[in-house]
């Protein structure tokens, strides 16, 4: 499927919780970049390929209304199941009215509320967004983006329009360190990622009980925190990918931002650069994320 002609045969449209804009959405998060997601900037369609009830699926998104989405793809994938994905990823049904209306109060954080941000891409599921996460920890973006596109071309499952999935936790297992290392160029990420892909298939973590809410935060937060890998910053922003805000990724762009931006350029310690969104409660992550995202 090339950008901008749509996969053919299925067809739903979906409504999301206004105000929605599909654009702002893929430009408030840097995933839009990394395959298998595609942003075509001239028709405004987002796209990306994933395995669907073990169906390789590209799935094209488009906005047809003030907030509606539709979504198309070809295959014998579920109308359901895509609509369950789709929803996922564009936060279809999340409500940020009181984070926005908390907003309009705060410096740096005004035009969320005026343009009705506060989505954060995601992807199809939060393996797949634990994994990106990996790929950027101690690495420029540049290096994530490197091992993603990799991660795809060596790995991921063919749709039938010709274009790669995201490699599930059997193909990652299936892969081995060696090749993680060779292929991908993983370095130390590889035995992190085989350790993590081993858990989930033995059933000893299952990420997407993360998206359950009904699941304590500090609960999810000791679970990710106990894997391979994941430190602080990157349990922090994987949390946030669930629609949970509680947490503050504290790595060095988060002490180099409020450094200049709230200590004046005299570095704080930890603990007073973590303090500085805890006003915000639940909303702690996203009022970091947007205030850092209009600096």
């Amino acid at each position: 499927m090339s950008d901008g002609a749509p996969p053919t045969g299925n067809s739903i449209e979906l409504p999301a919780i206004p105000p929605f804009d599909l654009t702002r959405v893929v430009r408030s998060h840097g995933w839009s970049a990394l395959p298998p997601f595609r942003w075509n900037e001239g028709t405004e369609t987002l796209s990306t390929s994933c395995e669907l009830d073990g169906i390789p699926t590209t799935i094209e998104m488009r906005q047809v209304g003030p907030a509606t989405v539709q979504a198309r793809w070809s295959g014998t994938a579920a109308d359901r199941r895509v609509a369950l994905v789709v929803s996922r990823m564009l936060r279809l049904s999340e409500d940020l009215s009181e984070f926005r209306r908390r907003c309009r109060r705060r410096r740096g954080l005004r035009h969320v509320a005026e343009d009705g941000l506060g989505r954060l891409l995601r992807c199809p599921s939060p393996w797949e967004d634990a994994v990106k996460v990996l790929c950027t920890t101690n690495v420029n973006w540049a290096g994530t983006k490197s091992m993603a596109e990799r991660l795809v071309s060596e790995f991921g499952a063919v749709a039938d329009d010709g274009r790669r999935c995201f490699p599930g936790p059997r193909r990652i297992l299936d892969a081995g360190s060696e090749a993680l290392l060779t292929k991908a160029r993983m370095g130390y990420r590889a035995a992190r990622l085989i350790d993590f892909a081993s858990s989930v298939l033995d059933k000893r973590i299952d990420p997407h009980r993360w998206d359950d809410h009904l699941i304590d935060s500090d609960q999810i937060r000791r679970e990710i925190r106990g894997i391979k890998g994941f430190g602080d910053y990157a349990t922090a922003t994987i949390m946030a990918l669930t629609g949970r805000y509680d947490f503050v990724p504290i790595d060095s762009a988060y002490m180099e931002f409020v450094t200049r931006w709230h200590f004046n350029g005299t570095k704080p310690t930890r603990r007073e650069a973590e303090a500085v969104y805890e006003s915000w409660g639940r909303w702690k992550h996203l009022a970091y994320w947007f205030q850092r995202f209009d600096d």
